[in-house]
């Protein structure tokens, strides 16, 4: 994982800050170098560190994007070992969190977290598995795929992404 020192993880929070709650040219500037950092060769480890070491929501925000770009860009370069380290740190990530994230950053980690896991069976079929009521907890629905084979492209886990997404 990619080490920040303070001085760039506090430039980082105070640019995403800056795009979200700022006007004007500092805005637009804000939004360039958050974009940019988003392209960096490093990127997934970089945004890996920053979810676990920054306080600020929206900095969490645009690393979660920056991951699920990164990931989506990189994924053939992620060793297996690597894709499950990161499926792992998101995990432990959103339920140490829990509640206490907003919604507007626990979605974007839980679209990532949804690329790491497989797509063992048509989402056809995950409503036969879900008891009627009551309804489960989505972090219950995120540890069914625990026990399924190993992991596909990212391509082919959006219909899983779409049907979490409904159900948080």
């Amino acid at each position: 994982m990619a080490q920040l020192t303070v001085e760039q993880l506090a430039e980082i929070e105070a640019a995403c800050e800056l795009c979200s709650t700022g006007i004007g040219p500092q805005r637009a500037e804000a939004e360039r170098f958050v974009v940019g950092l988003r392209s960096a060769e490093n990127a997934v480890d970089m945004a890996q560190f920053i979810i676990a070491n920054s306080q600020s929501e929206h900095t969490c925000f645009h690393a979660a994007i920056m991951l699920k770009e990164a990931t989506l860009r990189d994924w053939h370069k992620l060793a297996p070992e690597q894709r499950n380290s990161i499926k792992g740190n998101l995990l432990q990530h959103v339920v140490q969190r829990g509640i206490s994230l907003k919604n507007f950053v626990r979605q974007p980690l839980l679209q990532v977290i949804s690329l790491y896991f497989p797509l063992a069976f048509p989402p056809s079929l995950l409503p036969t598995l879900l008891p009627p009521s009551p309804p489960l907890h989505p972090f219950l629905i995120l540890s069914l795929p625990l026990f399924l084979p190993p992991p596909l492209p990212p391509f082919q886990l959006l219909p899983l992404l779409s049907l979490m997404m409904t159900l948080v």
